[in-house]
């Protein structure tokens, strides 16, 4: 049946003027035909659909309040365990600022 299908829809033909219309019954056959080459879906987990959303928050691993009592130093050591660009130059407030962020 699905052969035949597949050759109707691919333009093959065997002589025949053009294909019968299923009944009712012959198309719950078909798709259950079909449904048993498919491949298995998973139920959903959750009613969630993509309108529905939940937003994301992201929480900082660093507190300003936290990195002003830190030294110079230390901030540089820590934007370079975060693989951040800064410059040597930067400032306590521009690593703040960039920690922040992270």
């Amino acid at each position: 049946m699905i052969k035949k299908i597949l050759d109707w829809i691919l333009g093959k033909s065997d002589n025949q003027a053009q294909p019968k219309e299923l009944t009712a019954d012959q198309a719950d056959q078909l798709n259950k035909e079909m449904s048993e080459h498919l491949p298995k879906q998973e139920p959903s987990k959750g009613k969630e659909t993509t309108d529905q959303v939940n937003p994301v928050t992201v929480k900082a691993k660093y507190k300003r309040a936290d990195l002003e009592k830190m030294t110079k130093k230390v901030l540089a050591e820590l934007a370079a365990k975060h693989q951040l660009e800064v410059k040597s130059r930067a400032t306590k407030s521009e690593l703040i600022s960039l920690l922040v962020k992270v």
